[in-house]
């Protein structure tokens, strides 16, 4: 998977402060999401975008929505194209 890829390469080069896989809960219960890393600290996350998993036009309008709820929940998100 693309983001053990940037897990890997985020801790051979000690980059520290930073989560892998991050889960975070909202006040409602059917709202989960799971940033590939995360620096909860300063609420910025990374989502690395496999063509694996979003691959289609409606895989990539959902995660540009799901980056929107995050934006509105004050984390600061940025897609990272896996190569």
């Amino acid at each position: 998977m693309a983001e053990s890829v940037a897990h890997e390469a985020l801790r051979k080069r000690g980059v520290v402060g930073w989560v892998g896989n991050l889960a975070l809960r909202t006040d409602d219960p059917t709202e989960r999401f799971v940033l590939d890393v995360a620096f909860s600290a300063s609420r910025v996350g990374f989502e690395i975008d496999g063509f694996a998993y979003h691959g289609s036009t409606e895989q990539w309008h959902a995660g540009m929505a799901r980056i929107q709820r995050l934006a509105e929940l004050g984390w600061h998100v940025t897609r990272v194209e896996a190569a």
